[in-house]
């Protein structure tokens, strides 16, 4: 017997899915935008560093973000932040319903699914990045994975100082 899927469930990330396919076929630029590809080539052009002197008048690069450049490098910087505002909408939806019930947290987890592609259209890719850590480390959380749930929020830490901020 066939298992059934819950689309209330599955319908926020679907949301997301739409909005960040959108994105990418819109390909909106933005002087953020530029930046992500900037530093995305930096680090396929040097690899981890600590300053950088080529972006206006020089910029500390980890306080940026440590993950968001490498893995910019191998997705692109939209495809990053596409998956990453996906994957925030799912670890978001299963931990409202887990923290409201499944019925309490619909509109929520569609709004919060809508909302994800503002990180997108607005190129804030490593704050989606942080996101998508930060939720997952909340998730964790919510079922007792205590060694999980701080390695998660670490990487929420260095994909996204801001993110962390939230976090905490």
């Amino acid at each position: 017997m066939a298992r059934r899927i819950d689309l209330w469930r599955v319908a926020p990330s679907a949301l997301a899915a739409l909005a960040a396919l959108a994105y990418l076929i819109i390909a909106p630029r933005s002087p953020d935008l530029a930046a992500h590809i900037f530093r995305a080539e930096l680090f396929a052009r040097e690899g981890f560093t600590i300053w950088n002197g080529e972006w206006y008048g020089g910029h500390h690069t980890p306080a940026y973000s440590v993950l968001s450049p490498p893995l910019g490098w191998i997705l692109s910087p939209q495809v990053m932040g596409a998956l990453a505002a996906v994957s925030a909408t799912a670890a978001f939806t299963e931990v409202a319903r887990g923290y409201w019930g499944a019925r309490a947290a619909r509109l929520g987890t569609m709004i919060f699914g809508a909302g994800s592609a503002t990180m997108l259209f607005t190129n804030r890719l490593p704050f989606a990045l942080g996101v998508a850590f930060a939720m997952a480390a909340v998730l964790a959380l919510q079922r007792h994975r205590r060694v999980l749930a701080p390695a998660l929020a670490v990487l929420c830490a260095l994909s996204s100082p801001v993110a962390a901020l939230y976090l905490s």
